[in-house]
């Protein structure tokens, strides 16, 4: 399949810069930044209210089971959605991690360990319904995934195209990361250092070796052959983003820094702000790197905040790419 060659309007859901797009329903003019602000919290509400059984429930026992969803940690994370606005079309891309599901998987990863060689338990490839359910799925089945785009075309006032992207591992984005981080912290068994540093020291990221083989990979796959047909109006976009395409499949995490400030105390101690922070990682980048606003191409920044019992703070995550 070829890359998509065609230039849109890109809009930040991070609200990092305003823009002028404009967006018209039948309530009035809004901002496309101003919607998407709210999309974030549409997909992932939905995706909680579906995994709700509210059949035979009275109104209390939903709002109750709604709210337990919504403070577990073990749930669906939506990363900030990067949208692209093609005039009369809009395309969103988001990215999804099911904690639940990973959860699941570490533990049977450890069980398997743990056991004796040539040892297995009753069952083991047997797997109940329930418990074989993934909950990223329901976004990911187009049936179910309908009436969620149908709610954000009337939002938009624009034919959307919704592209979810499933992930593996937290760290990939750094949303999904900051959002894992303070949903931990609310916690009260969990204490900051803990989850700060589990966060950080329990990803696998590439030693300074390999980092230094995929720079020299990424060097000798550039096209080391001159053509002029490359380099022509019609195949400039198509050779750019075959060339950026190729670059990106070698890319990956390098390094991590977390930062959380706040009252992250406990009650029984004075109500004082601390702050806790870990890094693992290059230290460094080479000198050559190209900056996108204010902030560096090849770091990605988010932030998110929470609310304990003495009071709330704030997450920083950076997450640098090689």
């Amino acid at each position: 399949m070829e890359p998509q060659t065609k230039i849109g309007q890109s809009v930040t859901g991070a609200m990092e810069w305003q823009t002028s797009m404009y967006t018209f329903n039948k309530q009035g003019i809004k901002s496309i930044a101003s919607a998407t602000a709210n999309l974030e919290k549409l997909i992932a509400n939905y995706i909680t209210a579906k995994r709700v059984d509210n059949t035979g429930k009275d109104i209390r026992r939903i709002r109750t089971a709604l709210a337990l969803r919504r403070k577990g940690s073990a749930k669906v994370y939506v990363s900030k959605p990067k949208i692209k606005d093609y005039g009369d079309w809009v395309q969103v891309r988001a990215f999804l991690w099911d904690c639940g599901a990973a959860e699941k998987e570490a533990e049977e990863a450890r069980a398997r360990f743990r056991a004796r060689p040539g040892q297995t338990k009753d069952g083991e490839n047997q797997t109940s319904g329930k418990n074989g359910e993934r909950q990223v799925d329901l976004l990911l089945d187009p049936e179910i995934k309908a009436p969620l785009t149908s709610l954000i075309e009337r939002i938009y006032g624009k034919r959307v195209d919704l592209q979810l992207v499933e992930i593996k591992r937290p760290h990939l984005d750094a949303d999904i990361l900051s959002q894992f981080v303070a949903q931990r912290l609310k916690d009260r068994r969990f204490t900051p250092r803990r989850v700060i540093r589990d966060a950080t020291w329990r990803v696998a990221l590439p030693t300074a070796q390999q980092v230094e083989e995929i720079n020299n990979a990424k060097f000798t796959r550039q096209p080391t052959r001159f053509n002029w047909t490359d380099f022509t109006m019609q195949n400039a976009a198509k050779h750019n983003a075959t060339s950026i395409l190729e670059s990106l499949r070698l890319s990956q995490v390098s390094s991590i820094q977390i930062e959380a400030a706040g009252r992250l105390t406990k009650r029984l101690t004075a109500n004082r702000s601390a702050k806790k922070m870990a890094r693992r990682g290059a230290n460094s980048k080479k000198p050559g790197y190209m900056l996108r606003g204010f902030q560096k191409a090849h770091t990605h920044y988010a932030f998110a905040s929470g609310k304990r019992r003495v009071g709330q703070f704030g997450i920083k995550v950076n997450v640098g790419h090689t």
